[in-house]
């Protein structure tokens, strides 16, 4: 298995590839770099362009060709990391497609930016990155600062890490997880679970909450 790294080529981006190679390094496998382009969406906004002919075809090629060639670029800047890290262009929606190449590919993690290109947005969490987390069937990894990831995978410092627990097979899955992350060594972990005492009342009630 392999570690999966979505990128669009923006410095958080980078942040979540350098946490992607300490990652796979600990592990001792490899990692898949992989870029999304949206060639249906892109060909729907050229050929809705107004006052302009455009070839679509032609430039769609170019735009994926371009893409190609930044991707070769990012994975060849990782070549003295210890790690191999291959490169995939990838076609469709961005959370869409990461997510179905990592059920196909059996990636053991999903690696990718808490923000992207869109970084100043006043969402606090990427859109992209939100989506893949919520619809991979993949432990995801939403990377803001790739250095408590380093320091832990070099152990060079404990990896604090919080399982936030509640009633549910995603909390389950999220708990099994982090134990078993916490076996591995060198993991401070806690659960947390917020109680809401209202919210309780009601379940046990049958009540609906008011909105």
């Amino acid at each position: 298995m392999t570690i999966l790294c979505g990128t669009d080529f923006s410095d958080a981006s980078r942040e979540a590839l350098r946490a992607a190679i300490a990652w796979a390094r600990r592990e001792g496998t490899g990692v898949e770099l992989v870029h999304v382009v949206d060639l249906h969406g892109a060909s729907a906004l050229l050929s809705h362009g107004e006052g302009a002919l455009v070839p679509i075809e032609k430039e769609l090629a170019r735009w994926r060709a371009r893409a190609e060639e930044r991707l070769a670029a990012e994975s060849a800047a990782c070549a003295g990391s210890g790690v191999s890290v291959t490169a995939r262009v990838l076609e469709g929606a961005a959370d869409a497609a990461i997510v179905a190449h990592a059920a196909r590919s059996n990636a053991s993690l999903v690696v990718v930016a808490a923000v992207g290109a869109r970084a100043g947005s006043p969402f606090t969490l990427g859109s992209t990155a939100d989506r893949v987390a919520q619809s991979s069937d993949r432990a995801v990894l939403v990377v803001r600062d790739a250095a408590p990831i380093e320091a832990w995978c070099a152990e060079r410092a404990d990896l604090r890490a919080l399982a936030c627990v509640e009633e549910g097979a995603s909390s389950d899955a999220a708990v099994a997880w982090s134990a078993a992350l916490a076996r591995t060594g060198g993991v401070q972990l806690s659960a947390l679970h917020v109680y809401w005492p209202p919210e309780r009342a009601a379940k046990h009630a049958g009540v609906p909450l008011p909105i």
